[in-house]
């Protein structure tokens, strides 16, 4: 449950808002995985605005897991 100064209204839309820059984040890393198979070090860029602060998100592929040297 939200702040008691949180109407109804006021967390679904912090639902809505998180629920939709995790879709696009999970989209931007997928669109990127594929284009890395083409184009080696390609990043998805995408550009949000929350509270008049402009915010930068970049996804790129990280090292690959590595098997466990033990």
């Amino acid at each position: 449950m939200g702040a008691p100064d949180q109407t109804d209204d006021e967390l679904y839309d912090d639902w809505d808002a998180a629920f939709r820059v995790g879709t696009k984040i999970i989209d931007a890393a997928e669109r990127c995985a594929e284009m890395h198979k083409i184009v080696g070090g390609a990043r998805a860029t995408w550009h949000f605005t929350m509270d008049d602060v402009r915010f930068k998100v970049t996804i790129e592929l990280a090292d690959p897991l590595q098997e466990d040297e033990g």
